[in-house]
């Protein structure tokens, strides 16, 4: 589904991605955006359900 929107957008993305590198203040503003592609992807495939991860303590040896 997604694979032709990766293919055609992966490369004009990271030319993009280094070009704007030299500017003040872009590191945050990639970090921002990336932050905000991270959680459309994850309420994405979590079907807008919350996640929960439990960790087990039932064999912990102590």
């Amino acid at each position: 589904m997604f694979d032709p929107l990766i293919r055609t957008l992966w490369r004009p993305f990271i030319a993009a991605r280094e070009f704007g590198l030299h500017f003040p203040g872009a590191k945050e503003t990639y970090w921002l955006f990336e932050e905000f592609i991270r959680k459309v992807v994850l309420v994405y495939l979590s079907e807008a359900q919350p996640i929960s991860i439990e960790i087990p303590v039932v064999n912990r040896p102590s």
